[in-house]
């Protein structure tokens, strides 16, 4: 990720340091990854010169700073919100879940909206301010 080399040097350690404790503490670790197409994505157009130079239909998680492990669920999301059209809300439902901690790249659109649909879904939420970048 460009932004960890540059503007953001400590996220990828940060990010490595708060997964460590709630895998320590027991904590319930989701992983959201980008998954954007032209049939799900209403926004995205691959004819698009700009998204085109984003590459952002790669969508390649990351793995270098956060591996999942076996027992911690992967989303893959088709809009900025990792709540819409996925089964997110309902497996936290499932595991009693009622506060969510985000973190993440993109501070200002996917966290920001994945943590909105997080809210208006009644969970209490929290950013991670040192584990988000953008």
């Amino acid at each position: 990720i460009p932004c960890m080399n540059g503007d953001f040097p400590e996220l990828g350690d940060n990010v490595q340091k708060l997964v460590r404790f709630a895998r320590d503490n027991g904590m319930l670790i989701v992983h959201i990854f980008a998954d954007y197409n032209e049939q799900d994505s209403r926004w995205f157009d691959s004819n698009d010169k700009t998204l085109n130079r984003l590459k952002l239909d790669v969508n390649k998680p990351d793995f270098d700073m956060v591996k999942p492990l076996k027992n911690e669920r992967i989303f893959y999301k088709s809009t900025f919100d990792g709540f819409y059209k996925t089964t997110l809300n309902e497996y936290l439902q499932s595991k009693g879940i009622k506060t969510v901690y985000g973190a993440g790249v993109a501070t200002s659109v996917c966290v920001l909206n994945t943590m909105h649909g997080a809210y208006i879904r009644g969970y209490k939420t929290y950013i991670v301010k040192d584990c988000c970048a953008d």
